[in-house]
């Protein structure tokens, strides 16, 4: 396996003429770069608010904190909207970010909030695939802000931001489509600036997901990440962009069937969130449901039942992330070990969590696995009305999770 590491030489060697993009107002997530909101009025504590908001999530929590003991104007309310973002607590933030659409009167301000507003619900659909919904805010965003127009790098983000959506909520149609124009985003600039920046990292990460969607060879895709990962060795240093970028490598061997070299690269981004990011963070813990996904096709059941008890373990609340690891739990249970007393336990669980985000897909396989343990292994002989048996034992599971954590579920 070949790492795609650099080193922090090419700082020494980057053009004279290059000019620096201040990032300070803009976060490169995973599917779309935030956006915070100018304010000359609040001074520094909420420079050094926004700053916080690229750190591990004890940053973010602290930033937040800082952020409501300032007046709730509308750009404190958008910092706290790209907060409850970077913390995948996406329910959260829209509330900010329409409260704040509320009382917005400029339409800079505006496009920017609509913008972070299709990131939350974009993450509210990614188990759906329903993105008109966020596509259509985007594309607002996008119209809003051509009644300015006053700064071409936030046109620019945008613009890349409305790509990348559309790119999600076309596939598995062809996106090539999509590949002149970031090429000309990426072209532009390159002239603007003197260099590709963060906004190029941005749309070499897209173009490496046209490429990967498109059905190209994988080593199109890995040279758009390698473009990346220099870039953002030369210029930033964004430790969450890397882990990212090999995250994303990963992604591409998994699918690739590679599997061993899947799972070298998510050990490579579980130790650098090891050592950055909080245990608890929901990023962090999708690495481990990911690296479990690698263990269980390879066999190494025992790896991937350790993986899944961390996010079990570490999860602050009851996220899709927790379903999963109890649904897959459950089959390994089920399958591999031949324990449908445990492997029904945690199907239900997992059911349990599933209603509170209403994905009527997963819920429909679940209770699928559910019904097949009441007909397969005895069940069905103290209780012949599935209906019945299953209702009376959701009831009886919510109510459990409620004793132990106090938590809400749907009825």
């Amino acid at each position: 396996m070949v790492f795609l590491l650099f080193t922090m030489s090419g700082c020494q060697n980057q053009n004279r003429d290059i000019q620096k993009i201040d990032d300070t107002r803009y976060i490169v997530d995973q599917q779309m770069i935030l956006i915070l909101c100018e304010d000359s009025e609040l001074g520094k504590a909420y420079t050094d608010a926004i700053k916080a908001l690229k750190g591990n999530g004890e940053a973010i929590l602290a930033a937040m904190k800082q952020l409501e003991d300032l007046d709730q104007t509308v750009s404190v309310k958008n910092a706290i909207g790209v907060a409850y973002n970077l913390l995948r607590d996406t329910e959260e933030a829209e509330k900010y970010f329409l409260e704040a659409l509320e009382e917005v009167q400029n339409p800079t301000d505006q496009a920017i909030l609509l913008s972070n507003l299709a990131e939350a619900k974009y993450y509210q659909k990614q188990f759906v695939k329903q993105y008109d919904e966020a596509v259509s805010v985007m594309d607002q965003a996008v119209e809003e802000y051509r009644k300015v127009n006053t700064d071409l790098v936030l046109a620019m983000v945008l613009e890349s931001n409305q790509i990348r959506l559309n790119m999600m909520k076309d596939y598995p149609e062809p996106l090539v489509k999509y590949s002149l124009r970031l090429k000309e985003l990426l072209k532009e600039e390159k002239k603007q600036f003197g260099s590709n920046q963060f906004i190029g990292m941005f749309n070499f990460q897209s173009m490496s997901h046209l490429c990967h969607y498109d059905g190209w060879d994988i080593s199109h895709s890995l040279e758009y990440v390698e473009k990346a990962i220099e870039l953002n060795h030369q210029l930033y240093q964004y430790v969450i962009f890397d882990i990212q970028m090999y995250n994303t490598i990963g992604d591409l061997y998994f699918v690739e069937g590679n599997f061993a070299e899947s799972v070298e690269y998510k050990e490579t981004c579980i130790k650098l969130l090891d050592e950055w990011q909080s245990n608890w963070h929901y990023d962090r813990l999708k690495l481990y449901s990911k690296r479990a996904q690698c263990y269980y096709a390879m066999g190494e059941l025992e790896k991937a039942v350790d993986d899944y008890n961390t996010v079990l373990e570490q999860s602050k609340s009851d996220t899709d992330l927790v379903a999963l690891s109890y649904y897959n739990l459950g089959q390994i249970e089920l399958k591999e070990y031949k324990e449908p007393e445990k492997a029904l336990d945690y199907m239900l669980r997992a059911y349990c969590i599933w209603q509170r985000y209403d994905r009527k897909d997963s819920l429909r396989t679940m209770k699928n696995a559910i019904e097949n343990i009441y007909w397969h292994y005895g069940y069905a002989d103290e209780n012949s009305n599935f209906g019945k048996w299953f209702h009376e034992n959701i009831e009886k599971t919510r109510d459990k999770m409620m004793a132990r954590e106090g938590a809400e579920y749907e009825k």
